[in-house]
């Protein structure tokens, strides 16, 4: 070093730093290599960085162009000219600058590093990093150790630290450079997926035992972490904030797709982003709105009709039962323009479908904690061969009811317009027409059994826990009660169920509050989805600050989340309606981060207004012509399934109200 310069002769100079004093550990080295031309006219120099964790893939190219006489070195004389290129997230760390003189500045700014040359006139002086050495390599070596006088400054800043180099009072150049990011934190590990697979049968309540102990916790598998979720902020950030990072995956697809196939609750994408548009626009109009509610109306005289017979006679009802059949009813003949009718038993197939297809979902959620299923159905033995059995019914149940449809429609040419209008498999079917090579039968089925999850099985869970609650809680179904008496007294006591049914209007739904704030209280705390597992696509950090991987399961439990006392006070437990409603007894929402049951972000549920008309309807019409009364609470308890359905039912005794009329003209519907 001459003069503080590095003295450069043409030919090639090989350039190692180290760095002894960064935080963090250890040294860390640059290397690179220049190839000085025409007598350092121009110089090109590809650096790379080595770390603690690894070279790094990213390099950068940097060209140094000096004007002017040509000099042996690159002190002092002509201007001097910098041309930096780099790809994201690289280091310019190595790179040199060695007694230029800067009339102008130059500021690059990438993902994590700053270089900022401010303009300077006094020569600033840049040998690396402190205490470091550089050696140029040409025959024989010199050695030059950094200039005196130099300062390192230090702070934390983000996940990295800032080093700034001054040179006494002269101006500065500033190196910001990320360097090893801070220790990644993951949530604690409070078991395996082998303690899911010993508590299958209390799953969600195993699941909510973790979450009093921990917001987020995880269980280590064999191929992946699971990652479970009752933070409020950390839902927020998968569902709206980086939803895009978060969907089903191949994972949940793998497992689904035997029964859901390419439906909208097991895909991702186009796919999903198509079903999701046909439905939004037919959820959107009134016509479906209105046609929904004249057939909710109708089924909920049917259910009524038919417990009115049972009560007389004092004998036990599964009243699950019958809300799995009725809501089945109303989502085919709504959805799909197909009368079932499995109230009445009088169609035996749709009845061994709606039995086969709830074995095939308990199936289907057993296949999370079987490490060995696929082997299973490879082999075609145990639950793999009872799933296979149970979804060669669904098919051939639900490829029966396309035809029949498709036939339908090919016959009414007059009436197609109005029957189109009509159902959601109207307006796919439609949709085939125009693209018949994406949208087969295959996946007509896949929609239909998907919407079938949401029209049914979802409201007759809720409805069934719903009335569950009225019974332990006989105070709140009193004031349900009043509040249906007072919304309905227009009516008249001697109304028969077919006329109170038909009378209840929009605005009688609208106005009862408290019975809103009941049924949202159950879904708060027996939510029909109560686990929702999503795939995280690339690594990222919650914002309780632990990081998940690419490929871990990421699950939020909307069921623990009921019971978060963090989320909901110290009632949390308690069935208390009067939490959703402010003083003046309006129904006063919470944020769909906190009350999950229907989703919320990107994927919220379109059917969302659609469940709450038809549980309105249900619960207004049974609890104005009936009390019930619980046969053996101890026996209440769910099915681990997709949905959170009673196991083996919930069974009441129905006692009519007194001041009812009840006739036999009721059955006219």
């Amino acid at each position: 070093m001459q003069g503080g310069a590095v003295l450069l002769q043409g030919g090639d100079v090989r350039v190692k730093i180290r760095d002894p004093a960064v935080a963090g550990g250890g040294d860390r080295a640059w290397q690179g290599c220049c190839r000085l031309r025409r007598e350092q006219a121009a110089a090109v120099g590809l650096l790379r960085r080595r770390g603690s964790n690894g070279l790094w893939r990213r390099r950068e190219e940097c060209w140094w162009r000096r004007s002017g006489p040509a000099a042996s070195s690159f002190s002092g004389g002509g201007r001097v000219e910098a041309l930096c290129r780099a790809r994201e997230g690289d280091s310019l760390a190595g790179a040199a600058l060695a007694g230029f003189r800067l009339p102008w500045s130059l500021a690059i700014t990438l993902a994590a590093p700053v270089i900022k040359l401010p303009m300077a006139d006094p020569c600033v002086m840049a040998a690396g990093l402190r205490d470091v050495t550089w050696e140029v390599q040409r025959g024989g070596a010199s050695r030059a150790e950094a200039p005196a006088g130099w300062r390192l400054h230090s702070r934390r800043r983000g996940t990295g630290a800032q080093k700034e180099r001054c040179l006494g009072g002269a101006p500065t150049w500033r190196l910001t450079q990320w360097n090893k990011k801070k220790k990644e934190k993951y949530h604690p590990v409070v078991g395996t997926i082998l303690h899911h697979l010993v508590n299958f049968g209390r799953l969600h309540d195993f699941s909510t035992d973790q979450a009093h102990k921990h917001k987020t916790f995880r269980l280590l598998s064999p191929l992946h972490s699971e990652v479970y979720t009752v933070d409020p902020a950390n839902v927020e950030h998968i569902l709206k904030t980086n939803s895009s990072n978060y969907g089903k995956g191949k994972y949940n697809y793998c497992n689904m797709k035997d029964l859901l196939g390419d439906g909208i609750f097991a895909v991702d994408g186009e796919k999903w982003q198509h079903q999701r548009k046909v439905a939004s626009l037919d959820f959107s109009k009134r016509i479906l709105r209105d046609y929904s509610t004249k057939t909710f109306k109708i089924n909920a005289a049917k259910l009524a009709f038919l417990i009115s017979e049972v009560a007389i006679t004092n004998t036990t009802i599964d009243i699950q039962d019958l809300f799995m059949k009725s809501t089945m009813d109303s989502i085919f003949q709504v959805a799909f323009g197909v009368e079932l009718d499995c109230l009445t038993a009088s169609n035996r197939e749709g009845r061994e479908f709606a039995e086969a297809f709830d074995d095939a979902s308990s199936l289907i959620t057993w296949r999370y904690v079987d490490i060995s299923w696929k082997i299973k159905k490879f082999l075609n033995i145990g639950c793999e061969a009872v799933l296979k059995e149970k979804i060669r019914i669904v098919d051939e149940f639900i490829y029966k009811m396309i035809h029949c449809k498709i036939e339908q429609m090919s016959k009414l040419q007059h009436d197609s317009i109005k029957l189109k209008r009509e159902d959601m498999l109207s307006r796919f079917l439609i949709e085939s027409e125009k693209d018949p090579v994406n949208i087969t039968n295959q996946y007509l089925r896949d929609i239909i059994l998907n919407f079938m999850i949401a029209g049914k099985d979802t409201t007759a869970t809720t409805l069934s826990w719903f009335f569950y609650m009225l019974c332990k809680n006989p105070h709140i179904e009193k004031k349900i009660a009043k509040e249906v008496m007072r919304a309905t007294k227009e009516f008249g006591q001697n109304a028969s169920i077919s006329e109170f049914a038909s009378k209840i209007g929009e605005e009688i739904i609208n106005n009862m509050y408290y019975l809103h704030a009941s049924l949202t209280e159950t879904l708060r705390l027996y939510p029909a989805i109560p686990l929702d597992p999503k795939i995280c696509f690339s690594d990222d950090t919650l914002p309780d600050g632990f990081n998940v991987r690419e490929g871990d399961i990421v699950a939020y439990m909307p069921y623990a989340m009921g019971r978060m006392k963090f989320i909901w006070g110290e009632d949390a437990e308690l069935f208390r309606p009067e939490r959703w409603l402010d003083d003046d007894g309006i129904y006063s929402p919470e944020s769909p981060f906190k009350f999950t049951a229907f989703q919320a972000g990107p994927r919220i549920c379109l059917g969302k207004e659609f469940a709450y008309r038809q549980m309105k309807i249900f619960a207004t019409v049974l609890v104005r012509f009936f009390k019930f009364k619980l046969c053996d609470e101890k026996s209440v308890k769910y099915r681990t399934m997709l949905t959170l359905q009673i196991d083996h039912g919930l069974h009441l005794h129905a006692i009519q109200r007194k001041s009812v009329f009840m006739s036999s003209t009721n059955k006219n519907y």
